[in-house]
């Protein structure tokens, strides 16, 4: 399991670093570093929130509204709501609770 650190951290080690190496235009250096360690994606990426999709035309399939993969209900048991007693998608991992990332 990777260590996860903080953005700012890793920028102002490598900052400090710099400097205290004597590093010749050491701010200078420090700032394009800051702005690829800025352009890194996060180690957090926004979790996708889904819905079970039931149609009329495919009683007998549901749907995940994000990845759109088809999946038999034969062994799925339907809630009266409509809903279904998996909280996750097996295909893409989508949420399917309805709860928004706040």
């Amino acid at each position: 399991m990777s260590d996860l650190i903080s953005r700012q951290a890793a920028i102002d080690a490598v900052k400090t670093y710099l400097k205290d190496c004597q590093v010749e235009d050491a701010d200078w250096h420090g700032n394009g570093i800051e702005y690829e360690l800025e352009s890194l994606p996060s180690a957090h990426p926004k979790r996708k929130i889904g819905k079970w999709q039931i149609t009329d035309a495919y009683p007998h399939n549901v749907y995940c509204s994000e990845c759109h993969k088809r999946f038999a209900q034969t062994h799925w048991v339907v809630w009266e709501d409509g809903s279904l007693p998996r909280n996750y998608c097996p295909n893409c991992g989508a949420d399917m609770r309805g709860e928004q990332d706040g």
